[in-house]
């Protein structure tokens, strides 16, 4: 090897290492927990227990149906929130719960749920022409909304979608919230929540590291980041097998 060849090899492994360390840095703490987990628990699929949903409440499904939270018990299902003035900011998270749909259509027990934090306008009509509209099978899904101020304060301190505020956005104040979707067992158990916005933007910004630095693709761990989507997917559809099949007594 050459003088300068030794030298471009330094110099790209130092790239590589400073491209590694700023991933480490910059990756969120809970995907970064959540990738350690995976990786520290490659046979375990039971999701922890995060707290039990013991206050009831009541909604309006898109239907205009009434639906209460208990009415769910001895089901498996996810939730997820969502505003249909602003939904192209939740589609991504939409497209994930439509997978389980497809994956868990045979499984009577299982049940999707979109609750609106914009009930003002989300009315039980709207949400059903809406979601018509864009090929729902909504026998698979119940659309849910109540009233404004309680709603928001029940999803906020119980189904833990936590930063709920509004802001102006083309000149309109519009709900904002994180987008992820949670999950609870047939206890009414929230046991975890997913977050597949922060999982595919890890991959996109791991993706352009790689086209950077093609020899990342030898490091494990920067592949494993890369697969954050994917190996998310993998984990809350592994973890809803098993709540289908988990021991019903009360903890």
């Amino acid at each position: 090897m050459t003088e300068r060849e030794y030298e471009d090899a330094g110099s790209k492994s130092r790239t590589i290492l400073i491209i590694v360390a700023i991933v480490a840095i910059g990756t969120p703490f809970v995907l970064w927990n959540y990738l350690k987990t995976i990786k520290n628990q490659q046979d375990e699929n039971r999701p922890p227990i995060v707290t039990r949903l013991q206050k009831n409440f009541i909604f309006s499904d898109q239907n205009a149906k009434l639906v209460q939270l208990s009415d769910l018990e001895g089901t498996v299902w996810c939730y997820t929130g969502f505003t249909i003035d602003n939904f192209e900011r939740y589609e991504n998270t939409f497209s994930e719960m439509k997978r389980l749909a497809e994956k868990f259509s045979t499984h009577k027990d299982f049940r999707l749920i979109a609750i609106t934090l914009n009930p003002e306008t989300d009315t039980p009509e709207r949400m059903k022409a809406f979601f018509e509209g864009k090929g729902y099978n909504l026998d698979q899904w119940l659309f849910l909304t109540a009233g404004g101020e309680k709603l928001r304060k029940y999803m906020k301190n119980y189904l833990k979608v936590d930063l709920i505020h509004q802001k102006q956005i083309n000149g309109e104040k519009q709900w904002i919230f994180p987008s992820f979707i949670g999950l609870v067992d047939k206890n009414r158990h929230l046991r975890q929540r997913y977050d597949f916005e922060e999982a595919r933007k890890e991959g996109v910004d791991r993706q352009a590291d790689l086209l950077q630095v093609p020899e990342l693709k030898e490091n494990k761990e920067f592949m494993r980041r890369l697969r954050a989507e994917e190996l998310l997917r993998e984990r809350l559809q592994s973890n809803i097998t098993h709540l289908f099949e988990e021991d019903l007594t009360k903890k």
